[in-house]
């Protein structure tokens, strides 16, 4: 995986481009590989995570972010309003918005 550091937002995961004219099968399985999946929770995490020098501190911060985070699945009619498809697209979601804005309560 490579990552590009940003001043704004930390270290950021380079996610490989699929070849355009890719097969369906190709681009499900393109969609389920780790370096996509792991790299798109790791563009979601907060710059004050991703930023951490060491490895316990990185440990130490991602486990009070993940503290403010809803350890529930979400209802599929709530996670429908929102216009979000799977459990995993509501925890990118509820991760996303609050980086964006801790204050803010999703559901």
């Amino acid at each position: 995986m490579e990552f590009k550091e940003s001043a704004r937002l930390g270290l950021k995961v380079l996610i490989p481009n699929l070849p355009k004219g890719a097969s369906a099968a190709s681009k499900t399985c393109y969609d389920s590989s780790f370096a996509v999946k792991a790299g798109m929770l790791w563009n979601t995490l907060p710059k004050a995570v991703n930023t951490q020098g060491t490895l316990e501190s990185f440990k130490s911060s991602l486990g009070q972010f993940l503290d403010t985070i809803p350890d529930k699945p979400h209802p599929r009619d709530t996670r429908q309003k929102i216009g979000i498809q799977s459990s995993t697209d509501a925890t990118r979601e509820v991760v996303r918005r609050r980086r964006d804005d801790p204050e803010e309560a999703l559901f």
